[in-house]
């Protein structure tokens, strides 16, 4: 694949944005897991995010700032506090629902919804953006892996993939 097509192939796809410290659970299982159900109030359902955003989530930050920090000291925060940052693509159809269909298809009171509709805006996020679903996806629905490299500023292909392959070739040549 040349760096042509696989940038037109990452276009395409939808990102749920995580950190390094939650990557080898997330590649251990296999998954990305819906939203802790501790921490959702019943009746409400967890689901998974994502966003269209092809740069950053913003609602993706696990650090704490001032207000009125921008987005991206938030991420480049998040980063430091977080051993880096990572983002899963998938197709969009793998996540079809809206912000707006979180009443129906996750039972969340409007209230909430609007709360974190605001909340979003506040921390430079574009509602428009999110897409959920109220599954788990399963690794073989993942279409890339990329990882956040604040030197350059671009997201780079994930790499154990190939490394493990290699490996794993180099060990069978051996024991010919």
């Amino acid at each position: 694949m040349t760096r042509k097509d696989y940038g037109s192939q990452t276009a395409k796809l939808i990102w749920h944005y995580t950190t390094r410290l939650h990557l080898p659970s997330i590649l251990g299982e296999r998954r990305i897991r819906t939203e802790n159900p501790l921490v959702v109030p019943p009746p409400q359902l967890p689901v998974t995010w994502f966003s269209l955003n092809s740069v950053w989530e913003p609602t993706a930050c696990k650090v704490n700032l001032p207000e009125g920090v921008g987005p991206m000291i938030l991420r480049d925060a998040t980063a430091a506090a977080c051993g880096g940052l990572v983002r899963i693509g998938v197709d969009q159809s793998d996540t079809p629902f809206r912000t707006h269909q979180l009443i129906k298809i996750a039972r969340s009171d409007r209230r909430t919804v609007k709360a974190m509709v605001k909340c979003g805006i506040r921390c430079g996020a574009n509602p428009e953006d999110w897409r959920f679903t109220p599954n788990e996806v399963p690794a073989d629905r993942w279409r890339a892996i990329q990882l956040w490299d604040g030197e350059s500023g671009i997201w780079v292909p994930y790499q154990h993939e190939r490394r493990f392959q290699s490996r794993r070739d180099e060990l069978v040549v051996a024991l010919d």
